[in-house]
This record gives structure tokens, C-alpha cells and sequence, in this order.
């Protein structure tokens, strides 16, 4: 039995305000962020300049990729071919935030790992969780503004890399347009650093049953791979949102999908 790759067909749906677009890799991932909402994770991100210099931390967060998903599907590898793509005054009600891609040439990149630098060396942890709770004065004011730009910030190039392997050396992340919502929760730790990112899978442990969650009404579009999938995602998206919303009309096939070959 053989395939071929079908690459032209079109996602009609998008039209007007891109929606934000979530991926997954498999099926049963799909069901359960319909079902519950989406998990959030301790992410590790990383920032690095020309001269090899490297900060990096994992932040709780759920990330999202803005624009046509028929396009992002073309462009990005890293993330699966399943996808929910939820309507633009979702991502802006739950205050989802752009990434800031930087170069590692350029003189901003430099700036804030020279200021994490300055971070590092001159605060102490009990200082920056003052800060992050938000604390007074020029210290903690400094804390959470090179936090919050870091969390947000990546290399517009960088390695790739999925559990131990290497994807792709210099992976075009810019083309992702990526956005993130980053967990806020005075019961979970904010980031993770030096250590405590090799035991991420401990800290995920702990924020297991914290969810971003949207309703019906925010769907814009899902996309399967399978012709029998359809049947199982209409009835959880009934299941979970009642019956009032015609959502057959909301779920498309991968334009990038599996066809058979029948040459």
C-alpha cells in the first residue's frame, strides 16, 4: 500500500483576523485539549548572542503560532499536523503575547544577556521571588522587566531539537510567529533554572491540572488527518459544548495529509 503527499489543497476558512493556531502531534493529544483545555508545561527557551553566550529557563506556558494555518502547516516541522486554531479576540480576552525574535548579532541580544548577567550575579533568589511577587522599588522593578522580556524572547535561528535529537542546526524559528500564554499562579514557581530544568518533568508533575481553557464559540477551525476522526471530534466538541454550535462546518483535513496513491 502506498501514499502520497497531497501539498496544494487550502484551508478555506481563513479569512479577515488569523486565528491563533495550536499543533499537536497525535490524535488522542487533539481529544483531550478539546475535552479539557490546554496543558500547560515547563518549556525550556534559550537566548543566545554571536559570542556564544547562552541564558536559558523553562517558563509554565502554552504556545500558540499566529496566522493561516494552510500556510503554518507548510512552514513549520516542529510541532505536528494535528491543530486547533482558535479566533484572534480569544488570544487578545486571555492576553496571549508575541514573542520578540532576536538575532544573535544584534546589539538587543547583547544588551539582555549582558543585563541576565547582571541578574544572576547581584540577586539573590529570595530577591528575585520578591520581585516577582511583586515587590517595591528599582531592584524588583528591574527583576521582572529582564523576566518578562526573556520569557518572551528567542533566537529568529537556532537548533532544533526534540527530546535528544538534533532536527535541524539553524531552524527558521521566526517563521513559527509564535505567541505565548505563560502560566501566573502564586503557587507555581515562575521559571526554572540551572538545575532544576534536568527534573522539568517533576515540576510538570505539579501544574498537571492547570488548563487554558475556551469555549465553542472560540473554535475557528480543527485539523485531522483521518477521514474516521471527524466522527470522534464532533461528538467530544458536542460532548464538552453541547449541540447548539454546527461544527462539522469547523474541521478540515491537513492540506498536507496522507492520500492514497491510486496510480
Amino acid at each position: 500500500m502506498s501514499y502520497f503527499i497531497q501539498e496544494n489543497k487550502q484551508l478555506p476558512y481563513l479569512s479577515g483576523i488569523d486565528p491563533v493556531v495550536h499543533f499537536t502531534k497525535y490524535f488522542d493529544n487533539l481529544i483531550h485539549i478539546i475535552d479539557k483545555g490546554f496543558r500547560y508545561s515547563y518549556s525550556e527557551e534559550y537566548l543566545a548572542d554571536h559570542r556564544s553566550r547562552r541564558i536559558s529557563a523553562c517558563f509554565p506556558m502554552v504556545s500558540f503560532c499566529f496566522g493561516n494555518a494552510g500556510t503554518l502547516m507548510n512552514q513549520i516541522i516542529s510541532y505536528g499536523t494535528y491543530a486547533i486554531a482558535l479566533k484572534n479576540s480569544w488570544a487578545k480576552t486571555h492576553k496571549l503575547s508575541p514573542v520578540l525574535y532576536l538575532d544573535n548579532e544584534s546589539t538587543i541580544t547583547a544588551t539582555v544577556l549582558d543585563s541576565f548577567d547582571t541578574l544572576n550575579s547581584t540577586y539573590s533568589d529570595f530577591e528575585i521571588d520578591i520581585a516577582l511577587r511583586g515587590g517595591k522599588g528599582y531592584k524588583s522593578e528591574f527583576a521582572k522587566l529582564m523576566i518578562e522580556i526573556f520569557k518572551h524572547s528567542k533566537n529568529v535561528n537556532g537548533p532544533l531539537i526534540r527530546g535528544e535529537t538534533l532536527i535541524d542546526p539553524q531552524y527558521p524559528f521566526i517563521f513559527e510567529n509564535e505567541w505565548r500564554h505563560i502560566l501566573i499562579n502564586p503557587t507555581v514557581k515562575p521559571f526554572l533554572l540551572k538545575s532544576e530544568i534536568i527534573r522539568k518533568s517533576d515540576f510538570n508533575k505539579k501544574i498537571e491540572n492547570f488548563f487554558l481553557e475556551f469555549s465553542g464559540e472560540d473554535i475557528e477551525a480543527i485539523i485531522i488527518e483521518e477521514d474516521w476522526q471527524k466522527e470522534e471530534v464532533i461528538n467530544c466538541l458536542v460532548k464538552k459544548f453541547g449541540n447548539t454550535i454546527e461544527f462539522a462546518s469547523k474541521i478540515y483535513f491537513n492540506p498536507t495529509r496522507l492520500e492514497w496513491d491510486e496510480g
